[in-house]
């Protein structure tokens, strides 16, 4: 329009000596007029988005983004606003769409509140509903039209802009016809709302004059013009008509949303260029970059006010006149941030010419109106010192203001918004905008939330939990998906500082993306269309306490509550209680690591195999892409869970999962979680009627077994995959993988020839379950089960399941002979390797020493039965075959090609795989392949499997009596 003309046009006439020279002398050479560049642009005027983009095409993207698709003319996009109805998965107009289609809005009122419903009932007051232009029954034919009726009397309004529903919080409705100004209709859709939390109602008490029972209009100080617009137009202008009412405009934009003020020009809805990067009609003209404001150049305390001049909610400082309910004698403050220019009138702060600090407040302070902001906050105003986060949306800028994130100075390490936020660009509109990609220290990383590769970016190698993280490790994570080998130094830094399982993408089935960052450190607090869809921005840890009844800041949400239940403060409590041993805290009141006990469950289960994210037992089918049914009992939390049910896994699990809490645990899908339990050492056999195949093992000799305890949850992936009936089945040619034992089958082992894990031979006996007795009558109940010995000690149930407490070993191996510090063992120099109760005599080895340990008698034995097996096979009256065995490479077994009795290179390949078994020989290959895959088996069971190894090397033809065996 023409003020805004004459107003660039002057801009344009001051400046103009400043570029259209080589020197900023007058022409008389005498003195200087020297501008700064800030002085030069604040003389600038507002182009619109449309000049901006004229030369920066590449920032194009901006009009994909939400801060260009709040407000927009009802069905449509404007060329400006690039994406679809069906980039925002056909629900940007879901509400609007519902109420052309004939929804009716019934508003009904209990003397206290409002209420939107989709029926009439006998508290309705009045009914709305909007028509579509084409619509045959619309009073107002070829325009959206908003129809308010209380039954007597009806009104209908022109509806203006839609705002809001992009699928991520709620749509409202802005119609004209009430005066000048303009007002947001009483219905608003809230996208993710069920029930009666989809529509509710917004200010419905500006509708109905409750006093007379009939419609009224809302009040002209109510309007659109003089709140929401400030914040959602570019280039605002505010003015008072005559008749009292605000009255808005935006910069002219031919790509704008709409004709906002009806002068015939299309008008800068919604936020643009210049709302960042200030007026830019002295930039346009000369396109000298030091004309313009880039928020990249400004220090970390400016380019965040860039942000803040909206993400803040409080009153201007100054007062002003131009709002409808002000007066000469009586000005009001501004909702937005905004001061009194030279001449009187209102003026909006601009980003990087001025302090937002100087404009605008949010916290009143200990003076006059003191606590006047409290209840848009947890706590109390920030000053009050119990200030938690904000209840209130657009608020972000405040909560950063409080926290560790909280700009100061120009250090450049300090993160701005535009660090998290990627302002230009919106890949996923229910992302947030968050950075998709960033270079740090020269490593390009993919970032993302959800993984926690944004807050890794920086965090990576900084002082603190991270400090051994490097970028590179980062970097990996996106390129290689979810394979565990890829990830294992972020997945293992990041559970070592939470204590919580890894699964922030919900990969293994979790329900609340454990161990992600933003779910700690900023719980949803604040409401925008429903409770608690605004995350906190303070980026402290809201701990459990806060949210107790007796707290400043009662119910708000804390930084654990998005996966754990506390109901009350009793539960509060114990959370809290938690929360202190996994994170204490050190003399400056901040987290020390240093100081947790390691006995600490998690601490113990991240030591452990079950927890080993680079291991191949988590990482060997990343080609695949997915965990057979076969191995994913064993190998997957999922795939456990799914076999316990009724002993079958009927889909392939997941990569990139470990054997974590919730492979055991019940309750919630991982540590601790869910139904309020907290701490809750519920197991899946505990379920019995549920987890039918935990009641009674099947081992692969089908014998059905049980421990009588939560012992079965460990035997069902330890029983081994094969049995006797296997080996005697074996096929001739093949090689050894279609026998293969499997590892670790402490199960079979402990359960002997109950079980029938080992191959046993015709005629023989063989020792049933290991009861741990070193003579009979000793009682060992309390030590004859998985986890009576792998999860006991300490006074707690600990999870350092690889080796029992010693302390509950010491009080009958202390003696054992075949100690390393024998006679002077304690608790510093104890060796599981070194056990042997005095009162085992057996010489099982024939060495003549029965004082050595267990290990060393089964260690012996499985060393003579590898060499009578490559002797045998060796032979050339017999087989004529030579073998070698590599414990490390599958199949184990293979050709000795050049008959040097040593896996040399190029040997151990699985083309090369011995296939030239026959009965014998695969019997003892087998038996000495279970033992050597079940290394504690000398623990386990030393009966059992000496009696296996014995045998076999008597089947292969060993004299055992001249080498002196003991078979027990």
């Amino acid at each position: 329009m023409s003020r805004k003309l004459i107003a660039f046009l002057a801009a344009t006439l001051v400046i103009a000596p400043l570029w259209g020279c080589g020197s900023n002398r007058d022409s008389g050479g005498g003195g200087s007029t020297v501008q700064t560049p800030n002085q030069v642009i604040a003389t600038a005027s507002f182009v619109g988005s449309t000049r901006c983009l004229s030369c920066h095409n590449d920032k194009s993207n901006w009009g994909h983004t939400l801060h260009k698709a709040v407000l927009r003319a009802p069905g449509s996009f404007s060329p400006a606003q690039a994406k679809t109805e069906s980039f925002y998965a056909g629900t940007i107009n879901a509400g609007l769409t519902a109420l052309i289609g004939g929804q009716v809005i019934y508003f009904d009122y209990d003397g206290a509140s409002w209420t939107a419903n989709t029926a009439s009932g006998p508290n309705t007051k009045y009914q709305t509903r909007i028509f579509e232009p084409a619509d045959s029954t619309n009073p107002v034919p070829g325009q959206y039209t908003f129809q308010i009726t209380d039954g007597t009397t009806t009104r209908n309004y022109k509806v203006l802009l839609t705002y809001g529903g992009e699928a991520n919080y709620k749509q409202r409705y802005v119609v004209t016809g009430i005066g000048a100004s303009k007002h947001i209709s009483p219905i608003q859709y809230n996208d993710k709302g069920t029930g009666a939390d989809q529509w509710v109602a917004y200010h419905a008490e500006r509708w109905f004059n409750t006093t007379t029972n009939s419609l009224a209009e809302p009040p002209a100080e109510e309007s659109f013009d003089g709140n929401c617009a400030g914040c959602h137009f570019t280039g605002y202008q505010l003015a008072k008509n005559g008749a009292g009412e605000e009255i808005a405009d935006a910069v002219d934009d031919i790509n704008g949303a709409l004709d906002f003020d009806g002068d015939g020009s299309m008008d800068e809805i919604n936020v643009g260029c210049e709302a960042c990067h200030g007026a830019g009609s002295v930039h346009a003209e000369t396109q000298n970059p030091a004309y313009i404001i880039n928020p990249a150049d400004l220090t970390p305390v400016e380019a965040n006010m860039v942000c803040g001049q909206c993400h803040i909610r409080g009153k201007s400082i100054d007062k002003f006149t131009e709002f409808a309910e002000a007066t000469a004698t009586a000005p009001v403050q501004a909702p937005f941030p905004a001061k009194l220019d030279a001449d009187g009138n209102l003026m909006k702060f601009r980003p990087g010419l001025d302090d937002l600090s100087t404009f605008y407040s949010f916290d009143s302070g200990d003076g006059s109106g003191a606590g006047s902001f409290t209840s848009q906050y947890w706590g109390g105003e920030p000053s009050s010192g119990d200030f938690q986060a904000s209840v209130k949306h657009h608020q972000q800028y405040i909560d950063i203001l409080q926290g560790p994130h909280s700009p100061t100075g120009s250090d450049p390490d300090v993160p701005r918004c535009y660090t998290c936020h990627d302002m230009h660009n919106n890949s996923d509109p229910g992302a947030h905008q968050v950075v998709t990609n960033r270079v740090d220290d020269g490593v390009k990383m993919t970032t993302a939330n959800d993984n926690d590769t944004l807050c890794l970016s920086c965090h990576a190698g900084m002082p603190g939990p991270f400090v051994n993280l490097t970028k590179e490790d980062v970097a990996n994570m996106t390129p290689n998906g979810a394979f565990n080998d890829q990830m294992d130094a972020v997945k293992k830094a990041v559970t070592d500082h939470t204590q919580h399982y890894y699964d922030p993408t919900k990969v293994d089935g979790t329900s609340g993306g454990v161990s992600r960052c933003s779910k700690c450190h900023m719980p949803k607090t604040a409401k925008s269309a429903l409770k608690y869809d605004i995350h906190a921005h303070t980026f402290e840890v809201i701990e459990p306490a806060a949210s107790k009844s007796t707290s400043p800041s009662a119910g708000v949400p804390n930084g654990c509550t998005s996966c754990h239940t506390a109901a009350d403060d009793a539960a509060l409590d114990a959370l809290q209680a938690e929360f202190d041993e996994k994170f204490p805290k050190g003399t400056d009141g901040h987290l020390d690591e240093t100081l947790r006990d390691p006995n600490l469950e998690y601490i113990g289960w991240a030591a452990t195999g079950h927890a080993n994210y680079a291991d191949d037992p988590f990482n060997h089918w990343n080609a695949d892409g997915s965990i057979p049914t076969s191995c994913a009992k064993c190998h997957s939390k999922v795939g456990f869970r799914d076999w316990a049910l009724d002993g079958t896994v009927d889909a392939a699990a997941p990569i990139g999962q470990v054997l974590s809490c919730g492979t055991c645990h019940v309750n919630g899908q991982d540590p601790e979680m869910g139904n309020g339990n907290l701490g809750s050492t519920d197991m899946l056999y505990d379920d019995l009627a549920t987890y039918t195949a935990l009641a009674n093992v099947v081992f692969p000799s089908g014998a059905a077994l049980t421990l009588n305890n939560d012992s079965n949850m460990c035997m069902a992936c330890h029983t081994g995959r094969k049995s006797k009936a296997d080996v005697d089945a074996y096929v001739p040619g093949s090689n050894f993988g279609s026998v293969n034992p499997h590892y670790l089958a402490a199960a079979a082992v402990m359960f002997g020839t109950d079980a029938q894990g080992g191959y046993e031979y015709a005629a023989k006996t063989y020792a049933g379950q290991n009861d741990f007795s070193a003579v009979p009558g000793d009682d060992m109940t309390a030590f004859d089960t998985c986890t009576e010995c792998h999860m006991s000690g300490n006074g707690k149930s600990t999870h350092q399941l690889v080796k029992p407490a010693i302390n509950d070993c010491l009080p009958c191996h202390a003696d054992d002979p075949s100690q390393p510090a024998y006679p002077n063992v304690d608790a510093t120099n104890f060796k599981f390797s070194g056990i042997r109760n005095p009162a085992n005599t057996t010489d099982y080895n024939g060495n003549g020493n029965t004082t050595e340990s267990l290990k060393d008698e089964i260690r012996a034995l499985e060393a003579d039965l590898l060499t009578d097996i490559m002797t045998y096979a060796a032979n050339p009256a017999g087989l004529n075959a030579p073998v070698v065995y590599d414990d490390a490479t599958y199949p184990y077994w293979f050709n000795d090609t050049n008959g040097n009795g040593v896996v040399d290179p190029g040997e151990n390949i699985y083309p090369n795989a011995y296939t030239a078994f026959d009965t014998t020989m695969i019997r003892a290959a087998y038996n000495y392949t279970f033992s050597v895959k079940e290394p504690h088996g000398y623990i386990h069971h030393p009966d059992y499997i000496a009696q296996l190894l014995i045998d076999s090397m008597e089947d292969l033809g060993t004299d055992i009596v001249a080498r002196g065996y003991v078979r027990p």
